[in-house]
């Protein structure tokens, strides 16, 4: 039997025998018997004190049976609540940690530009002439460039030159290098500028700047051609040709250096390291001693005088003049001489060359004689010994 069962078997039988001895305890009073009355007034409140609690037991009986009961059970333990204790580390006030000092790193990859050897920014060119630009650098960068480093084309016009062209030998850090690259004047005119950088083995260029991304350029200007109204180089022995002293042969049998001469070279190279594809006319004076024209002096010299040419107005002369390569004591003054009807001569203009890797563009206009037929002569002087004295008229020629 469960225990909720016998507990309302226990209050029923209590609820019962309480009954019972209510009614057994009950006289019957006597009317007259004041004693009887108080007893039987007792009585009666002790009978509704059991009644009452009798219904108030059946009412929780009642409520016992309409419960759910819940069994509790004992796991043989008590349970003690755990303090609840602060384990948290209190906060400190933060602090910002001073910058630490870096030392800035060198670029494995970069070059510093130190000159241009061949072709200065803006030199003109005829369309289609060949020429090769040169740029001396430095490698101020950590690494080393290897063959496995190129020169390539990032830019520009590119003027038919190569897009990659590797580099032939490994340059440590320090070392002065000399970069080039062959190059073909556009046939447009104007001016034409091309971009060039180092690339390293991972295929990643680099120039110079503050921040090794400059590109080496190469910029210069072209001018069309005119119709070519008399090609002197082509026809350089139909001029009489002198020293200070007497009439020289064309060509020349020798290249005496003390009689003077002057030859036909068609593929040149000229101070500036480029070879031409123009033909130029070499000269070089004699010792001197002579005056052959009075108001040169005895310097040795050696002069061509042309045919009579018939000029129009905007014609003009054009060459371009310098020294030869290799010739580094080379000091030169050149002449552009009128002969007049009468046998007389005027300097329409003159120029000092020396070798300094530079080059000289002579346009002059002839307008002024337009109408009349003159011959021009074209002369180089030593400016001191004629020892070393290679001069070079570059395609002289009339234009119109």
């Amino acid at each position: 039997m469960k225990t909720r069962d016998r507990l309302i078997l226990w209050v029923a039988g209590l609820l019962f025998f309480g009954l019972l001895a209510s009614c057994a305890a009950q006289p019957t009073p006597s009317s007259g018997d004041a004693s009887s009355r108080h007893t039987q007034a007792v009585q009666t409140v002790s009978a509704r004190l059991t009644l009452d609690a009798g219904g108030t037991a059946v009412a929780l009986l009642t409520q016992m049976a309409q419960a759910t009961y819940t069994p509790v059970l004992d796991y043989g333990f008590t349970s003690t609540p755990t303090p609840w204790q602060d384990n948290s580390t209190p906060l400190l006030p933060t602090q910002t940690p001073l910058p630490t000092p870096t030392t800035s790193s060198i670029p494995c990859d970069w070059l510093e530009f130190i000159s241009n050897v061949t072709v200065p920014d803006g030199k003109v060119y005829l369309p289609g002439a060949q020429f090769t630009k040169t740029w001396r650098v430095r490698n101020i960068g950590s690494c080393t460039w290897t063959r496995d480093y190129d020169l390539v084309f990032v830019g520009g016009d590119q003027m038919d030159g190569y897009a990659v062209i590797p580099l032939i030998g490994d340059f440590s850090p320090g070392t002065l290098v000399d970069l080039s690259v062959s190059l073909t004047a556009p046939t447009s005119d104007g001016i034409h500028t091309g971009y060039w950088q180092l690339r390293n083995s991972g295929h990643v260029p680099f120039g110079g700047g503050d921040n090794a991304d400059q590109s080496l350029s190469v910029r210069i200007e072209v001018e069309v051609v005119d119709d070519i109204l008399y090609d002197m180089a082509a026809n350089y022995c139909k001029a009489d040709w002198t020293n200070s002293r007497l009439s020289l042969q064309c060509p020349t049998s020798i290249e005496d250096e003390l009689i003077g001469f002057v030859y036909k070279d068609d593929s040149p190279r000229l101070e500036t390291g480029d070879r031409e594809e123009k033909p130029a006319l070499v000269t070089h004076p004699d010792i001197g001693g002579w005056m052959r024209f009075d108001f040169l002096g005895e310097q040795g010299l050696v002069a061509g005088a042309f045919p009579d040419r018939l000029i129009e107005n905007g014609d003009r002369f054009e060459t371009v003049i310098g020294c030869m390569y290799g010739h580094a004591d080379c000091d030169v003054l050149f002449y552009l001489l009128l002969q007049k009807p009468n046998g007389s001569y005027d300097i329409l203009a003159s120029w000092q060359e020396y070798y300094d890797g530079e080059v000289t563009t002579v346009s002059y206009d002839l307008s002024e004689w337009a109408g009349r037929e003159i011959s021009l002569i074209l002369v180089v002087s030593a400016n001191g010994s004629a020892q070393d004295d290679y001069a070079f008229w570059l395609h002289p020629r009339l234009l119109r």
